[in-house]
């Protein structure tokens, strides 16, 4: 398979200005291709060339599927095996948290049709004209959003959805009037829609995460799922309830790709009128089928009234795609509830492109 072949296979296909063409240095490239097959496994890259590979953005590694299937018979031992090829895909295996997929393939004719799904995805950038808003509690507001192809193909009929995410996991806004289809958009070009919503009837912070499919998939995003904040306040809000919740990190409704440990922290105020000696935070409510808390109770002290403080908690994302609440409460000493303005919790979504280390194709 010659480089001139693929390059005529991409430049054919795609829908943008731009022009694929093969550069000396490597350094200047978008993409990096390695091909290891039966037959040429002495011509494998040299160790320096390997770590330049991997640091780059996007590298797409062949292996030829009889090589891959020797690999997983006897490559896979703990001796080092002798084999060149082996190395290779073993190097790439170790440094799995930094690079692409490995993919295989089985002639290579095939090569092309490959590395042009691979390069030709659909790739795009959502922005909001607000990235926050605040309204009073069943107040209708308004939103843009602006979506920009960003890839080399068209897009068309594609479905946006939205997810609503309240910090009590309940009472999420109404999603109005919104076209739900993409029409046909061509590589740069950018639309814009605006969308109407109406505020929930009760009072906190609530999250709106776009989310783009076809076919039942999330495609590539430059920035992951985009979101805007919605607060929902009323004249007497903080005369209801004895702790304000001003901040958290990361937000609600956070998309994990990877399966990784993170610690969620809530920055609130005091405000019930009393000095609190000790209080004590512990988790409430986790869902019964994955728990992904790894911190379930913690004491804190000397709360002035009025003063703000930080609570946190160790988390870390399940292993299995789809949507995870957890709910914590605040006591005070005696045992008694601190009531915040709309409880305590930690929402993740996780969607993994992959389940396994090596994708057949």
């Amino acid at each position: 398979m010659r480089i001139e072949e693929i390059l005529e296979y991409l430049n054919l296909r795609s829908d943008s200005e731009i022009r694929f063409q093969e550069t000396p240095r490597i350094q200047e490239a978008e993409y990096a291709v390695l091909i290891v097959g039966k037959g040429n496994e002495e011509k494998s890259p040299s160790v320096e060339e390997r770590k330049t590979l991997l640091a780059m953005q996007h590298c797409i590694f062949l292996v030829e599927k009889v090589l891959f299937e020797d690999y997983e018979t006897y490559g896979k031992k703990e001796e080092i095996s002798d084999n060149p090829a082996y190395r290779v895909i073993r190097f790439f295996n170790e440094n799995q948290e930094n690079r692409r997929w490995i993919y295989t393939y089985t002639a290579a004719n095939k090569i092309s049709s490959i590395i042009g799904k691979i390069i030709l995805s659909e790739y795009f950038s959502i922005d909001f004209s607000r990235a926050e808003v605040n309204v009073k509690p069943g107040e209708y507001f308004e939103n843009t959003l602006t979506f920009k192809n960003t890839g080399y193909t068209r897009l068309n009929g594609y479905f946006i959805g939205g997810l609503f995410i309240h910090n009590t996991g309940k009472h999420r806004p109404r999603l109005e009037n919104f076209d739900p289809i993409i029409k046909m958009t061509y590589p740069h070009d950018e639309i814009q829609m605006n969308m109407n919503f109406q505020a929930p009837d009760i009072t906190g912070s609530f999250a709106f995460y776009v989310i783009i499919r076809k076919s039942g998939l999330i495609l590539n995003m430059e920035d992951s799922i985009r979101k805007f904040i919605l607060h929902v306040a009323s004249e007497d809000n903080a005369a209801s309830c004895d702790a304000l919740l001003l901040e958290e990190s990361p937000p609600n409704g956070i998309l994990f790709t990877d399966k990784k440990d993170f610690i969620k922290t809530w920055r609130l105020r005091n405000t019930s009128g009393e000095n609190w000696r000790k209080i004590i935070f512990k988790v409430k409510f986790e869902s019964v089928t994955h728990y992904f808390c790894k911190e379930r109770k913690k004491v804190y002290y000397d709360v002035p009234n009025g003063s703000e403080f930080t609570i946190s908690a160790k988390l870390y994302s399940p292993d299995i795609p789809g949507k995870y609440t957890v709910y914590y409460q605040l006591l005070r000493e005696d045992g008694t509830e601190i009531i915040t303005d709309g409880p305590i919790c930690c929402s993740v979504v996780t969607q993994y492109e992959r389940q396994s280390r090596f994708e057949i194709i």
